[in-house]
């Protein structure tokens, strides 16, 4: 596939699909692109605003049980693509090309802490850590530099929902102690904090 060609005018930092599943083969807690789904580049910045509300309102749903969590995990990573855990996780940013180790901070995900190496932490995301050998070099044509995100954009890449639910949740807990009104069971986020539109 030349992208080149597909998107000429293409300066967008992200890459997501037009489709993702849960892997039955990866024990149904990933999710990744489906084989003939086709990339789509897009800048997240002009979605960050909906993206904070709704990964917002996605923590306050799971949390008072009133959606259907996986399929709202999966409708949430469909519109904005996968997070992105494999390149923002490590402490050391030069750990696929150089260190061979991986140092792992405290995060809100569950994600195991400390130093492992490269191969066990790929195994997370790739399956029995094999990376893909892309021509769709999707990583360089949306301006990130470098083998890993080509690898990060690619078809084969899965994220476990667990971490985005986690950090869903803690979003919305974030929210609790930070806003000091009293949420009622299911208005809509944007209001409460008032950045939706104005009561009719």
């Amino acid at each position: 596939m030349d992208l080149k060609a597909k998107f000429p005018s293409g300066v967008s930092g992200w890459v997501k699909y037009n489709r993702y599943h849960y892997d039955k083969d990866r024990g149904q807690s990933v999710v990744c692109p489906l084989p003939d789904s086709q990339p789509i580049l897009y800048n997240p910045l002009d979605a960050a605003l909906d993206m904070l509300l709704d990964a917002l309102n996605l923590g306050r749903e799971i949390k008072q049980e009133t959606i259907d969590e996986k399929q709202g995990l999966l409708d949430f990573i469909q519109k904005y693509g996968l997070i992105g855990v494999c390149a923002d996780l490590p402490l050391n940013e030069n750990f696929f090309q150089a260190d061979m180790r991986v140092h792992i901070p405290d995060n809100p995900l569950g994600f195991p802490t400390g130093t492992i190496e490269l191969g066990k932490y790929l195994d997370h995301f790739f399956p029995n850590a094999w990376l893909p050998n892309s021509d769709e070099k999707l990583g360089d044509l949306a301006r990130r530099q470098g083998d890993l995100y080509n690898s990060l954009f690619s078809k084969e890449y899965g994220e476990e929902v667990k971490w985005l639910k986690r950090y869903c949740l803690s979003l919305w807990r974030l929210a609790l102690r930070l806003c000091p009104l009293h949420f009622p069971p299911l208005p809509p986020f944007p209001r409460l904090c008032g950045l939706g539109k104005d009561d009719p």
